[in-house]
């Protein structure tokens, strides 16, 4: 798995593939505000924790339309904990998503000349 620190003093960059983009919810804050926040999920080449979870919200939604399921991607995000009544919840805020091409595993095992 590929972790990269960015320029921004808590963004990371991570390369995965596309597994499913999950229902997009609205609502209105106690202020008055509407909101949209969405979800997708990656899968990554961490042998132990491969499935990743992402959050975008509002206006970023639209940086995850144009990306399929399948396509192998880099994710720029953010990680943010927030605490509720006495628990703490982390977050995977995506800001940017870039499609790439197949994972490196991918072009190696592609490019092997193999006899059987």
């Amino acid at each position: 798995m590929t972790y990269t620190k960015q320029t921004s003093p808590s963004e990371i960059k991570i390369s995965c593939e596309l597994i499913e983009k999950l229902e997009k919810k609205t609502g209105t804050s106690v202020k008055g505000v509407t909101w949209e926040w969405c979800q997708f999920i990656v899968h990554s080449d961490d042998p132990y924790n491969p499935i990743i979870c992402f959050s975008l919200w509002n206006d970023r939604i639209q940086i995850l339309e144009p990306i399929s399921i399948g396509d192998n991607i880099e994710v720029y995000f953010n990680i943010s904990s927030k605490e509720f009544k006495g628990k703490y919840f982390n977050n995977l805020t995506a800001t940017k998503i870039n499609r790439t091409g197949p994972l490196i595993k991918e072009r190696i095992i592609e490019n092997l000349d193999l006899p059987f």
